[in-house]
């Protein structure tokens, strides 16, 4: 047993909070029962989803659960943590920054769950712990009980599909232009995985943005083969098909109600036939078909980015989240860090903004 499954958490108001490297049957109906209609739910924070991440991360998933003394489950957080050479770094949750989840009952339960992850992170060797408050949920009764050291301010975008009826008149122009351009879109299979990864870094170097490991990618067209715990649905994955070739896919991870926007990829020349957008056209049909509502876009680096602009010309909507840190042994403990030693050491977590480290 690790030593955060030891921790003794004394701040929970009569709840019985501990941290356990495995949900169990009973802990996943609770979860289930309070994840009910929760857009937070994402499909990052499914068990199988985070079970694979561990290969791919080479850290730890660790879940925090919150129970009442009778033994029902009040809350639920998980979160995952890293060794690296400045000491251990925790997020909630890491890899490309995914909201995290924060259920609860009621707001005892929650400041239970919130006091554990804060109890988590006294220990002597954690050098950071990061709650990435979750998708569209108010982030200041979060750091009330949390009490971070710093709040780092972000934004998302989304759509709400209550109500929806057609696209923006651009929107509808770029679709014409796919439907003329005799797409085929299916779904992704795992012999798409060369074809998918190739046309992925392509783009990533284009755009001069870091690279998923191609283990992820055997990972999501895994799981969407494959039975996903309740209430989490299977990842989307979208292949779309040109002349008898792949030639790009869209990764969609849902919760109950929310789909994100994790991987949009295309061949560069083929990017004026708007594929991206056939993509997120048939993605989101498919999403409302299972009861869908959110289509979560996710952050952008600015506003004035081109990506920021382009959700925003589907009809994105905008809303806050924050990244709330703990520095529990004082963030002197920084001083030593550069950015190629954070990149190297802690891989797709959050320490730190990089401007504010030595080169």
């Amino acid at each position: 047993m690790s030593d955060a499954a030891k921790l003794e958490v004394t701040d929970t108001g009569g709840f019985e909070a501990t941290v356990v490297d495995r949900l169990d049957p009973a802990n996943l109906v609770g979860v289930a029962r309070l994840a009910a209609n929760q857009a937070q739910l994402l499909g990052y924070h499914a068990p199988d989803y985070q079970v694979a991440m561990d290969s791919i991360l080479g850290d730890r998933c660790r879940h925090i659960v919150v129970h009442t003394a009778q033994g029902a489950l009040a809350a639920y957080l998980p979160f995952r943590e890293r060794d690296g050479e400045a000491g251990t770094v925790i997020n909630a949750l890491p890899f490309f920054g995914p909201n995290g989840l924060l259920l609860a009952a009621d707001t005892a339960a929650r400041h239970a769950a919130l006091a554990a992850f804060r109890a988590a992170a006294q220990r002597p060797e954690v050098l950071a712990a990061v709650l990435y408050t979750p998708f569209l949920a108010d982030p200041e009764p979060i750091a009330v009980s949390l009490r971070p050291d710093r709040r780092l301010a972000r934004m998302t975008q989304y759509l709400d599909l209550d109500g929806f009826t057609d696209w923006p008149k651009k929107r509808r122009g770029d679709l014409k232009r796919a439907a003329g351009a005799g797409f085929t879109i299916r779904p992704a299979e795992s012999s798409d995985l060369d074809s998918l990864y190739e046309i992925y870094v392509e783009n990533c170097i284009e755009a001069g943005v870091p690279q998923k490991p191609r283990a992820y990618f055997a990972a999501t067209l895994a799981l969407a083969c494959e039975a996903t715990p309740q209430p989490w649905r299977a990842p989307l994955w979208l292949a779309i098909e040109h002349a008898g070739e792949v030639i790009g896919g869209l990764l969609a991870m849902r919760g109950i109600v929310t789909a994100s926007y994790t991987i949009p990829i295309a061949r560069s020349a083929l990017r004026p036939m708007q594929p991206i957008a056939a993509l997120i056209d048939a993605a989101i049909a498919a999403c409302r078909t299972d009861a869908i509502r959110f289509w979560n876009f996710e952050s952008s680096p600015q506003e004035d980015d081109p990506v920021f602009k382009y959700k925003e010309r589907w009809g994105a909507l905008r809303a806050g989240y924050e990244l709330q840190i703990l520095y529990p042994n004082g963030r002197e403990r920084l001083a030593s860090l550069t950015p190629d030693g954070l990149r190297r050491n802690y891989p797709f977590y959050f320490v730190c903004p990089y401007d504010e480290l030595n080169s």
